[in-house]
This record gives structure tokens, sequence and C-alpha cells, in this order.
């Protein structure tokens, strides 16, 4: 009976200390990775492209209305 106390008082010390503040990984100061960033940024590419499309077809207009003169 003995033997089972040490050995349950050892696993449970054991325990306690498994679950101590000391041992915690130490937390990251980095900013958190946004899961949506790589579509955040897919968006704003597609907006600068369509800026310069939509420009390029303004353009093209006015090519065609000074010829159609």
């Amino acid at each position: 009976m003995n033997l089972r106390s040490t050995l349950l008082g050892g696993l449970l010390l054991l325990a306690l200390g498994a679950c101590s503040k000391e041992h915690d990984a130490p937390k990251s100061t980095a900013k958190p990775d946004n899961p949506l960033s790589a579509q955040t940024e897919a968006l704003d590419k597609a907006r600068q492209l369509e800026s310069q499309i939509q420009d390029a077809a303004q353009q093209q207009r006015q090519r065609i209305d000074e010829q159609a003169r």
C-alpha cells in the first residue's frame, strides 16, 4: 500500500508540474497572419488591372472617334 501511495503522489506531482505556467511556450509578438490576405491581394491587383483596361478602352474610343471625323 505504501508503494501505491508513493507512486500516486509522484504521478500527481508530475501532472501538476506539467500544468504550470513556467513551461508554457513563449507567446509570439508577431502580427497574426490574415487568412484572407492572399484573396485581398488578388482583389487589389484585379482592381488595378481593371483601371488600366478601362483607361486603354477610353483611349481606343477616342482614337476611333477621331478617325470617324
